[in-house]
């Protein structure tokens, strides 16, 4: 709806482009850096991440799909990084005998935590307007990020 109603666009194919640039980047994402420690990924995520939401949010002020590709892509790469990096630290922790429970656990968490914004994000368009939402929305990316840095930080200066 943030395609067709704030940047005007009304071919339902840049649509779906929108929504590939966020989902299929994301997916590639966690696919490309097998090489990469969890530590690269999780700040290569937490940069990506609030980089891209900022974007999006000057490309609805700013009208541009340009713009708004590139933050969607650039957020989605970002999102596919820290779940990437999650789940490696998730199975490297978890005991052997109990990897399949952490893993059932850890997709129901990530499934809410992937599920609840999105419908927050929507339902808040309908109290206030589209640009509103989704800076408000960027602006707790982008706070939660910053903390999810901070914890990053303490946690490898406890272990170096």
């Amino acid at each position: 709806m943030i395609v067709r109603g704030e940047l005007h666009i009304a071919q339902p194919v840049v649509w779906g482009v929108a929504g590939f640039s966020v989902l299929g980047v994301s997916a590639l994402a966690q696919t490309l850096p097998a090489a990469l420690p969890p530590v690269r990924l999780l700040v290569a995520g937490l940069s990506a991440t609030p980089v891209g939401m900022a974007l999006v949010v000057v490309a609805l002020y700013h009208p541009s799909l340009t713009w708004y590709l590139l933050g969607s892509a650039l957020a989605g790469a970002g999102a596919g990084l820290l779940f990437k990096a999650a789940l490696g630290g998730a199975v490297a922790t978890a005991d052997p005998a109990a990897t399949a429970g952490v893993l059932a656990v850890f997709f129901a968490v990530a499934y809410v935590g992937m599920g609840v914004p999105p419908i927050l994000l929507a339902a808040a368009t309908h109290a206030v307007s589209d640009r509103v939402a989704v800076l408000v929305f960027g602006v707790a990316v982008l706070a939660v990020s910053a903390v999810a840095a901070r914890f990053q930080a303490g946690a490898r200066e406890r272990v170096s």
